[in-house]
């Protein structure tokens, strides 16, 4: 078993990576409660910006773990590891005025063979990330479990099938400063990936995100559609949809 420690995204081109809007503030004042029976009094704009700190890339999130995941596997495309399990330790910290964020993640990968020839990679990883964005701040654990295709020759993108997980406390800057505690899984199938940057090109993922807002609990799910260039639109089960974006 290989072992290596690296700092991935660094210097102007990772900066720029790095650089997230979160098109949640506009309505964080103006979303509704969800009334349904059994919900409890967190609002929907609350919910988003649960959701976005689980996408974006300046929180940790799930663009930035699947970019990580790219440049591990296009960095060590080569036959004579099939079947080899490799530990890679990253960390990153970023702080930018208003938003920053650390993380430190223990990837595992395995290259997958066939006929000698590289053909996907797993990997599972896990670690901690925190991050402060203008509407909240957040304590995480994650974990996730993603498969990478689409490395045989000919192929301009590549495909990936994710299973991801981050539980936390979240703090908000409204509502009195309130703390959240939840859970948010996302599951992907066969999203597009740029071969060249790692970004999400497009695809089509689901969200479960549940957790307890002072004495009251909370379940909401989802689908979120990824439409390229750090967007996406957050689908509510039964409600309302909500634009997001990062860069």
């Amino acid at each position: 078993m290989k072992s290596n420690s690296i700092s991935l995204f660094a210097g102007k081109a990772g900066a720029k990576l790095f650089t997230l809007t979160l098109a949640i503030s506009a309505f964080m004042m103006s979303c509704e409660k969800n009334t349904e029976p059994g919900t409890s009094s967190i609002t929907d704009a609350e919910i988003v910006s649960i959701a976005s700190g689980a996408l974006g890339v300046k929180s940790g999130g799930l663009e930035l773990q699947t970019q990580s995941a790219v440049i591990l596997s296009i960095t060590n495309q080569n036959p004579a590891f099939c079947g080899t399990v490799t530990d890679t330790t990253v960390i990153k910290q970023l702080d930018s005025g208003a938003v920053s964020y650390r993380l430190a993640i223990n990837w595992r990968r395995t290259n997958n063979c066939a006929a000698g020839v590289v053909s996907s990679f797993t990997h599972v990883f896990g670690g901690t990330a925190s991050y402060t964005t203008p509407e909240l701040s957040s304590n995480d654990e994650l974990t996730g479990n993603f498969t990478l295709s689409g490395f045989g020759p000919g192929s301009n993108d590549l495909l990936v099938n994710q299973r991801y997980e981050r539980s936390g406390t979240q703090k908000f800057k409204s509502n009195d400063g309130r703390e959240v505690k939840s859970k948010i899984t996302i599951s992907t199938s066969n999203l597009k990936l740029s071969r060249g940057t790692g970004r999400i090109l497009s695809g089509e993922g689901t969200f479960l995100v549940s957790g307890t807002a002072g004495q009251d609990a909370f379940e909401y799910s989802g689908s979120i559609t990824f439409q390229g260039s750090g967007k996406a639109t957050l689908s509510f089960t039964g409600g309302k949809s909500y634009p997001i974006s990062w860069k």
